[in-house]
């Protein structure tokens, strides 16, 4: 009696705390062509099986098809780095990501042939494509910015392209979510087989929370129908406080095989999120909660500790910090760490890269410690 009603009172902290949070707006995005300011602009092609977009209000309902769109996201002038602020009732240009541009592309031919386009301006060695599936509790206006906020604050390289999986968008839709996330295998696997035929040097996938088990759970079903495909098409993998229960990565793992290089998972001992996914599931372990490298010491990944770094829940640190996009955007030691022999290397100025086996764990500090 005493441990249930120690969950129940965690679980109301939480909703609370993430309620909150939650009070900033969850979209629609507004449309604004012709009003949005001279700055910055990401573009996002975006796949989605929600039955709404990013202009609509936020509802239940999931597609059984894809839809396809070409997004130009204007980043405004006046936030902190990690803030994605949306519109509300009113547009302020140059403090909310606004859709400068919208193009619909009706169908998976349409996709590849726009991409196609975007890769070719790109010199040789950047033609790649970053794809973010997001986590639980994410919008489709929330998804769309969070992408091009990652992108323009990471300063990262090639073409962004999010698969939007049909969330709930709400606290109370943890179940709903976890659902939604195994409904999508099929549509995020054919969303990346489209971005494969696009030819892009490499496919780079970006996975945050419940997005991480929609991630895995694809890499698995493609390795069993096609084991040379990921192989050939996958340079990279980066899981952000996956909500994977430890021993089913494992078996996915254990089904994918060779994974690819580099595979660097995010995780925190401070992750309340987390916590309760883990009280929920029975008390197991979640992968995003694991910072002892031996407990994956016989998987080919990397560990990057970010418990230093918490605020909050504590469950997208790697977004919403400034001081930590600043390290990651800067991070040279990260890059390192995946050659053959992370051990042998110390960073004073970020962190650790310690090594068990084939996992090796990178704890990043604040510029203080």
């Amino acid at each position: 009696m005493l441990r249930a009603r120690q969950i129940i009172l965690t679980f109301i902290y939480l909703l609370v705390t993430a309620g909150l949070a939650a009070c900033t707006p969850r979209g629609p995005l507004a449309l604004v062509p012709d009003g949005a300011p001279p700055g910055d602009t990401v573009t996002v092609f975006q796949a989605s099986n929600r039955a709404y977009g990013p202009l609509d209000e936020p509802r239940l309902g999931r597609s059984p098809e894809n839809s396809y769109g070409r997004y130009d996201i204007r980043i405004p002038e006046m936030r902190q780095p990690g803030s994605v602020p949306i519109t509300a009732r009113s547009v302020r240009a140059d403090q909310q990501f606004l859709v400068a541009d919208k193009l619909s592309l009706g169908d998976e031919s349409a996709l590849i042939r726009s991409l196609q386009r975007e890769l070719s301006r790109l010199p040789v060695g950047e033609r790649e494509i970053s794809v973010f599936a997001p986590g639980f509790n994410m919008s489709a206006a929330q998804s769309l910015a969070r992408t091009a906020q990652l992108k323009f604050d990471l300063d990262i390289s090639g073409v962004a392209a999010l698969f939007s999986w049909p969330s709930a968008a709400s606290v109370l839709g943890y179940a709903y979510d976890r659902d939604s996330a195994l409904y999508s295998r099929d549509s995020y696997e054919r969303f990346l087989r489209a971005l494969a035929r696009s030819r892009p040097e490499r496919l780079i996938l970006v996975a945050h929370s419940m997005g991480s088990l929609l991630t895995m759970e694809t890499l698995r079903q493609i390795a069993i129908n096609d084991p040379s495909w990921i192989r050939s098409h996958v340079g990279g993998v980066v899981l952000i406080s996956p909500d994977i229960d430890l021993d089913v990565f494992r078996s996915q793992v254990a089904r994918i095989g060779k994974l690819p290089q580099p595979f660097v998972i995010f995780v925190s001992e401070k992750d309340r999120a987390l916590a309760l996914s883990s009280r929920i599931s029975g008390d197991t372990l979640r992968l995003g909660a694991v910072t002892d490298p031996a407990l994956v010491g016989d998987m080919e990944v990397t560990l990057i500790d970010i418990s230093l770094f918490n605020s909050g829940i504590g469950h997208f640190d790697v977004g919403r910090s400034p001081a930590l996009l600043t390290i990651i955007s800067q991070m040279a030691a990260v890059e390192e760490s995946f050659e053959d022999d992370p051990a042998s290397r110390v960073d004073p100025l970020t962190g650790t890269i310690l090594s068990v086996r084939n996992a090796s764990e990178i704890i990043l500090l604040p510029v203080s410690q």
